[in-house]
């Protein structure tokens, strides 16, 4: 919008997305979505944006982009992108294979080369795939005033590294590779207190893991947390355990805070850490390399403001501004 190219939002009546559009004075249009098949829904769609002259729709989900399809047998004129954030393979169903194999789809964005690799895997056209890694506001957490009493409130000693990691709780992200690495670092040096930020399905038992390992006193589950600005202003080094990710954009919002970063060989994430610069990638579901890395950052604070600083520095080639202007080259070549 600050580019004078008009942007219009379309979510689902009294969703999260449209509060914050209202919120934010962002102009969007409520539109009821049932689900994947609902035609009557593309066509409000698709009347909206012929009424609007809208030129490109794009979506964000694998529900959406049928949606989007639909569109355009309405609405010809629609250029339909597709933005593929998981590394899950396609669907082998006749459906799914449709939508991304569809000519009706003008291109699919994938926010890692990795989640591109996969796309080819499943015979998905090379040339209707782009990759726009994920943007990150790169002062979002930066600038914020230190949380003196957060440590205090959370019974984390003043003196102890934290180590933390913003991750949902489920199985791809790996906890239990997490948790039994943080139990050979607090055998090491038991002034580490660990802090995971997230929720999901799994809640239970990597809770119950991190009791069977013993870690009560130095291992904080916070629960969903809507502002993780403060936690990312006490952590000292970042962790992404991930046995699957399509990129990782947690990774992304630590490096922009200024936080050396330890991340698995899974997926997208070695996309956007350089190793020996502003952080450590190990292999995935290896416990052990993961504790070693993270004790050799807790061992030495040189070393951890030495990365974190060129962290800062390396997530300006993420930062949103960047991924602003390809998307918006995209969208030129495919309407020139």
């Amino acid at each position: 919008m600050e580019r004078n190219i008009r942007s219009e939002f379309i979510c689902q009546p009294g969703s999260k997305l449209g509060e914050y559009l209202g919120v934010n004075n962002l102009p969007f249009h409520p539109v009821s979505m049932n689900n994947e098949f609902d035609l009557w829904a593309s066509i409000k769609i698709s009347q909206f944006c012929r009424a609007n002259e809208i030129d490109v729709i794009f979506l964000h989900s694998a529900h959406a982009l049928a949606l989007g399809l639909y569109c355009k047998w309405f609405y010809p004129h629609l250029k339909i992108v597709a933005v593929r954030r998981v590394d899950f393979k396609v669907n082998k169903n006749l459906f799914s294979r449709y939508k991304y194999n569809s000519r009706k789809l003008d291109q699919i964005i994938c926010i890692s080369n990795y989640i591109k690799q996969v796309l080819m895997d499943c015979g998905v056209d090379e040339s209707k795939i782009s990759v726009i890694h994920d943007g990150v506001l790169m002062d979002r957490y930066y600038f914020l005033p230190f949380p003196s009493k957060i440590k205090q409130k959370m019974k984390i000693p003043p003196t102890n590294i934290v180590v933390g990691t913003v991750a949902a709780m489920v199985g791809h992200k790996d906890y239990p590779n997490l948790i039994n690495a943080a139990r050979r670092v607090i055998d090491v040096n038991p002034q580490v207190t660990f802090v995971a930020v997230g929720d999901g399905p799994d809640r239970e038992q990597i809770h119950r893991l991190a009791e069977i390992n013993k870690l009560k006193n130095n291992f904080i589950f916070t629960g969903f947390i809507e502002e993780i600005g403060p936690l990312f202003k006490i952590f000292d080094i970042f962790v992404l355990a991930s046995q699957q990710e399509g990129l990782g954009s947690s990774v992304l919002d630590a490096k922009a805070a200024g936080l050396p970063v330890v991340g698995t060989d899974a997926g997208g994430i070695p996309e956007i850490i350089q190793p020996g610069e502003d952080g450590i990638i190990v292999p995935r579901r290896s416990p052990q390399k993961l504790a070693e890395a993270i004790l050799k950052l807790v061992s030495d604070e040189k070393l951890r403001k030495k990365m974190g600083k060129q962290a800062r520095l390396n997530a300006r080639k993420f930062s949103v501004c960047n991924n602003v202007e390809k998307n918006i080259r995209l969208f030129e070549r495919l309407l020139s």
